[in-house]
């Protein structure tokens, strides 16, 4: 039989992750609503540096002599040709650290080039941009996101694929004190909508952020939202969309902001 100091650290170890579990599961339901918290200022544009963080191997320690082996050829043949294969060891192990180097600083050249030049005037450039960043954000759920430039860098329109609102989760969970257990508590109905709300309205205003600052040269956006849902009368698709653009600000102020418009 179990001890009772044992039986009661395996219910501390077990109360620890069910609270742990029920804290993402928390984490996870507020992150439906609060998106566009981590959209980024328009003007806090520009590349970012990703620099290579594997660091070189340290160059070897020669193995010194004591006193006494000085007088002794054989240590002292040894003791060189130990230093020896541990400096061709270090200058191979270096020689493929700067291979790696190499690999990685030639395509971050390139990124730089395409992120302070490209994303002016090159289309290209910017579609790249906007797509490595789309994919960079951490959705809470998956995200379907597809743009377009057109023939004019200064604008762009975004398609995104939005779920439905039964898809979106329809409790919360906590644990009771002393319990071993999850408890489930039903959202209401207007936590439920409003959380759609905020999820949907949150996609949009990230993907604009997102635009607007990796973007510097669009100066309108529009963003559709789309979801597959049965209609009685259509039975067709209900679209949101999103009319932005770059303005000026007054003297003073942070030179550009964002000004929207929507239709449904």
């Amino acid at each position: 039989m179990l001890s009772r100091a044992c039986c009661a650290a395996m219910r501390k170890a077990l109360s620890e992750q069910l609270e742990a579990h029920c804290q993402r599961l928390h984490d996870d339901l507020v992150r439906l609503g609060t998106l566009h918290e981590q959209t980024p200022h328009p003007d806090d544009s520009g590349y970012v540096p990703q620099g290579f963080e594997e660091p070189p191997s340290s160059p070897p320690v020669p193995i010194t002599l004591a006193w006494w082996q000085r007088f002794w050829p054989a240590a002292i043949q040894r003791v060189k040709q130990e230093n020896a294969q541990r400096q061709v060891t270090f200058d191979e192990l270096y020689r493929q650290w700067e291979w790696r180097k190499t690999e990685h600083d030639a395509p971050e050249f390139s990124r730089q080039q395409r992120e302070e030049e490209g994303v002016w005037n090159d289309l290209d450039a910017m579609e790249q941009t906007l797509r490595e960043r789309l994919e960079e954000i951490e959705w809470p759920r998956e995200t379907t996101i597809d743009f377009d430039l057109g023939f004019d860098e200064r604008t762009i329109a975004v398609d995104i694929e939005l779920p439905a609102e039964e898809e979106m989760p329809d409790r919360e969970w906590s644990m009771p004190a002393k319990r071993l257990e999850l408890t489930p508590k039903r959202l209401s109905a207007t936590r439920q909508r409003k959380l759609y709300r905020d999820h949907v309205h949150g996609i949009a205003f990230r993907v604009l952020g997102a635009v607007f600052a990796r973007l510097p040269a669009v100066q309108e956006a529009r963003v559709s939202g789309y979801r597959s849902i049965t209609d009685s009368v259509t039975g067709g698709e209900r679209i949101n969309t999103s009319k932005a653009s770059r303005s000026p600000v007054r003297s003073g102020a942070r030179s550009s902001s964002i000004s929207c418009s929507k239709s449904i």
